[in-house]
């Protein structure tokens, strides 16, 4: 398979650390084979960009020591400013990107704000009034395209059998579809069909794998030895990009959904110190 770089769409939004501050960066990937491509920059203090799929508008987690949490910005905005609050606590949306319902009114987001420190999953109205409602535990949520399906990384409701689950939107009709604890950071194919993820352990170290919900098949996707992680998939469902340290540098690398060689598509901007604090998001 080959990625035609010529022919690319849509806008990948991703977050870095840039003179010392969380920045999340939009890249125009249509102007990338036409060389140098300065990103542009979105939001400031602020890491695990979420846009939604209706609106201009953007969740985060804000890095601010005055204003950590779940926030959310339109897009155009001064990079500064924050436009609304989603919930109160300052441990929502920390470790993993919130992601939204298909109609953009809903968010799904991890957290540690219970006493007892274990990251489980809330989703909430995305008007401020934080009416959040728990319904799985476990992190990296991620909502269906098109459906009330929301898969995460986690466990049951007893706390065993650690892997990736489907729950609905309260959190019932649980499914497990993989059983690795670190498989991580799933994502949806734009039609559903599929879920991209970064896992550890089954291969000793972290790799892209792409999960087919119909045929409940399993694909390995990279195989190199440095750190490939937070895959997302290309609007027209055809490209899986993610972030790779490979030659020692991050950049993003692009390559088939259907497999293929991944080719680097463009620098990142700054350094990721941690890539679980890093995020990377394909839009139309």
């Amino acid at each position: 398979g080959e990625v035609p770089l010529d022919r690319l769409s849509g806008t990948l939004i991703y977050g870095s650390r840039q003179d010392g501050n969380d920045r999340i960066f939009a890249l125009d990937v249509e102007r990338v084979d036409e060389g140098a491509v300065t990103p542009t920059l979105l939001a400031e203090d602020a890491i695990l960009g979420a846009p939604s799929p209706t609106t201009e508008r953007m969740a985060f987690y804000s890095t601010r020591s005055n204003g950590q949490g779940l926030f959310g910005i339109d897009i155009g905005q001064a990079p500064t400013s924050r436009i609304i609050r989603f919930t109160r606590f300052a441990e929502d949306g920390a470790e993993s990107p919130a992601s939204w319902d298909a109609r953009g009114e809903r968010l799904v987001f991890a957290s540690r704000r219970e006493g007892d420190r274990q990251s489980r999953i809330y989703v909430t109205w995305a008007d401020g009034e934080d009416d959040s409602t728990t319904i799985a535990n476990g992190g990296d949520p991620a909502w269906h395209p098109a459906f009330e399906s929301i898969v995460y990384s986690g466990v049951d409701q007893t706390g065993n059998r650690p892997g990736l689950w489907l729950v609905d939107s309260a959190g019932g009709n649980p499914d497990r579809l993989t059983t690795v604890e670190t498989d991580r950071r799933p994502q949806w194919s734009p039609g559903g069909q599929y879920i991209v993820f970064t896992s550890l352990e089954r291969d000793g170290n972290w790799e892209i794998y792409r999960y087919d919900t119909v045929e409940r098949a399993l694909t390995r996707m990279t195989d190199d030895p440095a750190q490939d992680v937070v895959p997302t998939v290309s609007p027209d469902g055809q490209l899986l990009a993610f972030l790779s340290d490979r030659n020692g540098v991050w950049a993003i690398w692009v390559m088939p959904l259907a497999g293929g060689e991944p080719v680097v598509l463009a620098p990142i901007v700054g350094d990721i110190a941690a890539w679980e604090k890093a995020s990377i998001d394909w839009v139309p």
